[in-house]
């Protein structure tokens, strides 16, 4: 019998980027192989970086999870952090809580920028730039393939010509164009129209 192989979590991931969709979608991944749903009530810490002290972040990270294998400490705002609270965090880093993953999010890397090589040593980086040109009609018509359905190039260029290229308000779209085509398999430039002119 063959046994499904456990992903390997990292005790720190630092993700930026202005694709907050990708970010948002890439923690959510990290929660759901980590916490079920009723593990979190307990073992899952929000902070803001910018309002919450360094120390109370420690704190929740060196805590051992209740009930669960792991704790997850949620930081956003990661960018807006003074030098004086990222140094602190920056101590955790070399000998983090095996049973907890500590997750740091924001639009840039602001002054964390020269502490990269810290943060790889022990864990993730990942940027998540604006997807555009044939990334972001990839990921769209990837996204209407998990939904069932084809999307043709010029259905998919229309809806970004109208809509922009947010990543939030694109999702909408093709979930409208989802809803709207019924049985239909593929969504043509045609159905496009008919949804931006809604």
């Amino acid at each position: 019998m063959k046994t499904k192989d456990k992903p390997v979590i990292r005790p720190v991931y630092f993700f930026y980027g202005v694709e907050d969709y990708l970010i948002d979608e890439e923690i959510q991944k990290l929660l759901d192989q980590i916490l079920s749903q009723k593990e979190r009530g307990l073992n899952l810490h929000v902070f803001s970086g910018e309002e919450h002290r360094s120390q109370d972040i420690i704190q929740a990270a060196q805590t051992l999870p209740m009930f669960s294998q792991y704790r997850v400490v949620l930081v956003s705002e990661t960018d807006r952090m003074d030098e004086e609270k990222i140094e602190a965090l920056l101590k955790y880093m070399p000998a983090p809580s095996p049973t907890t993953c500590l997750i740091l999010y924001g639009e840039t890397l602001g002054l964390w920028k020269k502490h990269r090589a810290a943060i790889e040593e022990v864990g993730v980086m990942k940027e998540y730039s604006r997807l555009k040109g044939k990334s972001l009609i990839s990921w769209m018509r990837n996204r209407m393939l998990e939904r069932g359905k084809k999307l043709t190039e010029d259905a998919a260029d229309y809806l970004v010509e109208v809509v922009g290229d947010h990543l939030h308000d694109l999702e909408n779209a093709l979930e409208k164009a989802f809803l709207i085509v019924g049985k239909k398999q593929t969504i043509e430039l045609s159905d496009a129209e008919g949804i931006a002119s809604e």
